[in-house]
């Protein structure tokens, strides 16, 4: 069909697009090189990075369609699953095209479109969806698609392919069709970002509409609201200071607490708790409260990060929670009669997250809990040193005691497993985080006994800033809640979110200051000093 052959066309302007630089017209821009502005801290120049062609992640894709057509009965996209880089889904060299997902593109697209027109009255805002109101749709259409004003071209090609099939199979089938090209446009699918030159000091500057989409896809995780537009249309992204006031806006809107949940679970891997099965007989009733103990994650990342402090110590400090029934009676607390209620844990045996259930039994076997695991985790996860891969040779089976021989805990069979010195390299530092949550069985479940024998929990931290012996989670997240590394950690883990990028070397200096923000005013301010920072508002010169 016609409009397949308008996508392609499409996307083989865009890709020149791109190699001119920049966008003409009056799209305004921000952040002048010349600013002093930034939030390194370091000496010398501050650097700035490549920006990658940035394909809509699953998430901000399936949002990016519900806010383009309000009202329209979208369901959930059947995409292949992509790679992820750190955990986080929207690093921009793991979202390759496939085949598989053109397909799945276009499928879904024709589905929606195919929804959108049941709707068109409510989002025309027409008594009669003619011909001209339809023209009037879609310049609106296209403005809020591609997030900025459409290219004369691009205009001309979707309103011309509208024209031309209006006559011969009426103004809603045409819509249907527009409406298809549009949602597989690469306009639409990729955040493209080419700024408006010419360059200054190896600086080249965005256009505000291309820093209202990184705004809108930061804090809100979707395309700019008509607010946020507006404010691009009128020239008020002009510096970091109107921008910094604009994210102070979003921040205090009802999407920052989706965003925020969902940074969370891609980065501390939340979901995984449902790929780790359970011996149903050791563990009867897991199947009922597993849902349970990985919503009280987003909670508790909710209540911390979005309603309290947003500081990264409470996360890991605080027993308050909120429970159902099911995970009321599993922490051993009052349960509220039906729903969800406030409650506080024991905060002898539980504090923050890394004693939750959600993350005890993610990182655990299917009968016993791992302490290599669970120490991997805080290595790989909040420290940022990953340790390396186990080698091809090693054995990862669950350790069990030789058969005849006296009860043995489940400490001392994984000391005795990752004894030889080929393996204390690594272990030394995992299985001494882990060792120290073996008050926790293979669910999360509270325990002072294994196998009938005493628990040692007693770890040490090695190789961290906060190094030394420790007893049990709830020593161990107090030990961790005063570490610089875990800010610097996420902090790094945020600028990768924010760009889609890996940090470069040469960048490194431009987290001192979000780190600071991080410990002073928790994960608002770090967000807003990064909105604010030169990095932030330019693209480096002479990328294709």
């Amino acid at each position: 069909m016609r409009w397949i052959l308008l996508v392609a066309a499409l996307l083989t302007s865009c890709v020149g697009t791109i190699g001119s630089g920049h966008l003409t017209g009056d799209e305004g821009t921000v952040g002048s090189p010349s600013s002093t502005d930034t939030m390194a801290t370091c000496a010398g120049p501050v650097s700035v990075g490549p920006v990658p062609l940035r394909r809509l992640s699953h998430g901000e894709y399936e949002a990016t369609v519900r806010d383009l057509l309000p009202g329209v009965s979208v369901p959930k996209p059947a995409l292949p699953r992509d790679p992820s880089s750190s955990g986080l889904e929207n690093a921009a060299d793991m979202l390759n095209p496939t085949g598989e997902l053109v397909d799945a593109y276009r499928r879904f697209a024709i589905l929606v479109a195919g929804e959108a027109v049941k709707n068109m009255r409510t989002l025309t805002g027409c008594a009669t969806v003619d011909a001209a109101c339809a023209r009037t749709f879609l310049d609106r259409l296209l403005a809020r698609a591609f997030r900025r004003p459409p290219l004369a071209q691009e205009q001309s090609a979707y309103l011309g392919l509208f024209d031309g099939q209006q006559v011969s199979i009426g103004v809603t089938n045409a819509l249907r069709l527009v409406l298809e090209a549009v949602l597989q446009s690469p306009a639409f699918l990729y955040r493209m970002e080419l700024g408006a030159g010419p360059a200054q000091d190896g600086w080249v500057k965005l256009t505000m509409y291309e820093v209202a989409s990184r705004l809108s896809y930061l804090i809100g995780g979707t395309m700019p609201d008509e607010a946020l537009l507006e404010a691009a249309r009128t020239g008020r992204l002009a510096d970091a200071n109107q921008v910094r006031a604009e994210a102070r806006r979003m921040l205090a809107g009802p999407r920052v607490r989706t965003m925020l949940v969902d940074f969370h679970r891609q980065w501390l891997d939340l979901d995984r708790v449902f790929e780790e099965p359970k011996d149903a007989v050791l563990f009867a009733g897991y199947a009922t409260v597993r849902a349970a103990m990985r919503e009280e994650s987003d909670r508790l990342v909710g209540a911390v990060m979005a309603d309290g402090d947003g500081k990264l110590p409470t996360l890991l400090t605080t027993n308050a929670t909120e429970v159902n029934p099911d995970l009321a009676r599993f922490y051993g607390v009052t349960a509220p009669p039906s729903g969800w209620a406030p409650a506080m844990l024991d905060p002898a045996r539980r504090a923050g997250f890394l004693t939750r259930a959600n993350f005890l039994a993610m990182t655990a076997h299917d009968k016993v809990g791992s302490p290599p695991l669970r120490g991997y985790f805080v290595l790989d996860r909040l420290l940022c040193e990953a340790p390396p891969e186990a080698p091809a040779d090693a054995d990862t089976s669950t350790p069990l005691p030789p058969t005849g021989t006296a009860a043995r805990t489940n400490r001392q069979l994984f000391e005795a497993r990752t004894q030889a010195s080929s393996c204390l390299g690594c272990h030394e530092r995992m299985n001494g985080i882990g060792f120290g949550l073996e008050n926790f069985d293979a669910i999360g479940r509270y325990r002072t006994s294994d196998t009938g024998l005493a628990v040692d929990a007693t770890g040490m931290l090695v190789g961290t800033d906060v190094d030394g012996a420790f007893t049990g989670g709830v020593e161990l997240s107090r030990k961790l809640a005063q570490s610089r590394k875990i800010a610097s950690c996420a902090a790094s883990r945020w600028w990768e979110y924010a760009y889609g990028r890996r940090l470069d070397e040469t960048e490194r200096c431009s987290l001192r200051g979000l780190e600071e923000a991080l410990a002073r005013g928790g994960v608002r301010e770090l967000l807003t000093s990064l909105v604010g920072s030169r990095e932030f508002l330019n693209r480096k010169e002479g990328q294709r």
